[in-house]
């Protein structure tokens, strides 16, 4: 594997573990206290917190978002936490 392949890999890792993240994040202080009250099952909540990130996906303005994060020097991308 060359170093080209090798960072691929990192990168596609390191997206897998941000996925899983947002989605506990999302699912634990969004979705699941909701659903509980509700008395939904693990199923419904999990298909809520998908249908929330989806829904999420399409509202935030990403390029607003990364001005904003680039004026306090941050950059999340890859890991990198600057």
């Amino acid at each position: 594997m060359d170093e080209k392949d090798k960072r691929i890999a990192e990168l596609e890792a390191e997206l897998h573990k941000t996925k899983i993240a947002l989605y506990i994040g999302v699912r634990n202080a969004i979705v699941l206290p909701r659903g509980l009250l509700l008395g939904k099952s693990e199923k419904e909540i999990a298909e809520m917190t998908l249908a929330t990130i989806d829904e999420m996906n399409k509202i935030i303005d990403f390029a607003v978002v990364d001005r904003e994060l680039a004026k306090y020097g941050k950059n999340y991308i890859g890991g990198n936490k600057a």
